[in-house]
């Protein structure tokens, strides 16, 4: 196996190149990237790698695989869908004056920290997946912006990654905590979903899209910090068994308004009087849900919410036995029913345990 290293600082690469082979190609200095260029084994490991050449519209595309292990991506760069740049180990990696476009799959295996300076912007259409306790955070300059319209997950690392402040980070898609922390900026507004199994940190939490524990399978998700949902936002809560449900935990307040959504998942069979805590806080608890909806469920399904001023929880008193919904119709009719936006719905009834203090 060989070893071409590009050294000189003046290489560039223009559309339709190659690397291949069975050997690596490593980037060791400055060099230019014009076009989509095709990747095996590339190794962008130190210098200023520049993306197109300035005139609109110029960019670099990455089509199959490459590794960013160090140095500084300037100017405009796109990993195509269904490619992958992948951040491993080796020096500190900066977005200086850049714009990285991701419609693939931005592969984030190494704790180094990625440096935004010199407004650059990440726009995330496709998916970023952190796979070790890492950061993505502000280093000076003009603040550029960080757009998720796809997915972030975080799937391996017990500890803390980090979206620093600054940022101008704007969740419209979806962020999946699965191992560990995300650290979100801080009073971070919410207009997409915010999921998983592990833990959210920030100081307040405002919710205006959907934060659902678990996801589509019932889990416990966690947020370290004051939890305010609005008018707009929705809680979801899987419910499969009393013994496995979605349950959000809030280490501060918790104000509620907004929905409650209920989903079946797998068998869900609930008896009248079973009772299930669906949110446990450890600060106050003020306001209400507005509504409740059920998806999944045959028709009938109803809960009391009770909102517990002591504990400061919030549970569901099953009123009548929920059970799935029937074996599912043709999927034409299902498709005239989603054009009329249908849905099995039903206003919840509420009540409050009074507090004694």
């Amino acid at each position: 196996m060989g070893i071409l290293n590009f050294g000189g600082g003046n290489a560039r690469f223009n559309d339709g190149t190659h690397f291949n082979g069975t050997g690596v190609n490593n980037i060791n200095s400055n060099a230019s990237f014009v076009g989509n260029f095709t990747s095996q084994n590339l190794h962008l490991n130190a210098g200023i790698f520049t993306g197109g050449d300035g005139s609109p519209g110029s960019k670099a595309v990455v089509n199959g695989t490459a590794d960013f292990t160090g140095g500084t991506i300037t100017g405009a760069w796109e990993v195509a869908a269904g490619q992958t740049l992948s951040g491993k180990g080796g020096s500190n990696k900066f977005l200086s004056g850049a714009t990285l476009t991701n419609k693939g799959t931005l592969s984030w295996q190494t704790t180094d920290t990625l440096f935004l300076q010199s407004d650059s912007h990440i726009s995330n259409q496709g998916t970023i997946d952190f796979q070790a306790d890492s950061a993505v955070v502000f280093n000076g300059g003009a603040v550029g912006t960080f757009v998720n319209t796809g997915l972030i997950v975080k799937s391996a690392g017990s500890a803390t990654t980090t979206i620093g402040n600054n940022l101008g980070f704007d969740n419209q898609g979806v962020v999946d905590v699965r191992s560990g922390t995300i650290q979100l900026p801080t009073n971070f507004d919410n207009a997409g979903t915010l999921m998983g199994t592990g833990a959210f940190t920030t100081n307040a939490l405002t919710n205006n899209g959907h934060v659902a524990p678990g996801g589509a399978a019932p889990g416990t998700l966690t947020l370290n910090g004051n939890y305010t949902q609005s008018a707009s936002g929705t809680l979801d809560i899987a419910l499969e068994s009393l013994s496995s449900a979605g349950l959000f935990g809030v280490s501060g307040t918790t104000t509620l308004a907004g929905k409650l959504a209920l989903h079946c998942s797998g068998n869900c069979n609930f008896g009248v009087g079973d009772e299930l805590t669906i949110l446990n806080g450890v600060g106050t608890l003020s306001g209400t849900f507005s509504e409740v909806l059920f998806f999944g469920f045959g028709s009938g399904a109803a809960v009391d919410v009770i909102y517990d001023h002591v504990a400061n929880d919030v549970k569901l008193h099953v009123l009548q036995a929920l059970s799935p919904a029937p074996v599912p119709v043709p999927a034409a009719v299902w498709l005239m029913l989603g054009a009329l936006g249908s849905l099995t719905r039903m206003t919840r009834r509420s009540r409050t345990v009074a507090s004694i203090f």
